[in-house]
């Protein structure tokens, strides 16, 4: 849907859909920062332009500054 920057500092945004559902995924680089699923396609589009007029528009920074950070679990049984 939209991409800012480039290389690992570049945000960008996309939708993808599987089974009736779609997934609006955001990234910093290669690190998902988010993912959301929705069941329709409008939905999905508006968050993808909510999260551009969050992320992408002040920035034209990154996803850090303004408050988004991501990180990795591993659980144990």
């Amino acid at each position: 849907m939209w991409s800012v920057g480039s290389g690992r500092a570049r945000t960008y945004c996309g939708i993808a859909e599987a089974e009736g559902e779609f997934a609006v995924d955001l990234f910093s680089g290669d690190t998902c920062l988010s993912s959301e699923v929705l069941t329709s396609r409008g939905d999905a589009v508006h968050t993808a332009q909510a999260l551009r007029q969050r992320y992408a528009t002040p920035l034209l920074q990154s996803p850090r500054a303004v408050g988004l950070s991501a990180s990795a679990s591993l659980g144990t049984p």
